[in-house]
């Protein structure tokens, strides 16, 4: 699983690295599985990514998600129902 991380999110990238997930160095690196970004901080800043597959890529707002949530999200590869 191969995860692109915006850059304000240094938390998060320092503890995925820890865990041994592979992050991309580059936004143009390859195509990428995981998208984790702030969308009210970075308003779906993602004209400059180009590694966006047409199906599959997940997408993850950060928001107020912990590691274990975002953990969770990646590996189940979605979002869990709301009750």
């Amino acid at each position: 699983m191969l995860i692109y991380i915006s850059e304000e999110l240094v938390t998060i990238r320092d503890e995925l690295l820890v865990k041994g997930y592979k992050l991309l160095e580059s936004e143009k690196e390859e195509y990428c599985d995981v998208i984790i970004l702030n969308i009210k901080e970075t308003m779906l800043k993602t004209t400059g990514l180009n590694n966006i597959k047409r199906d599959g890529t997940i997408f993850i707002d950060s928001g107020s998600k912990s590691i274990e949530d975002i953990e969770g999200i990646m590996n189940n590869r979605g979002y869990s129902n709301i009750l």
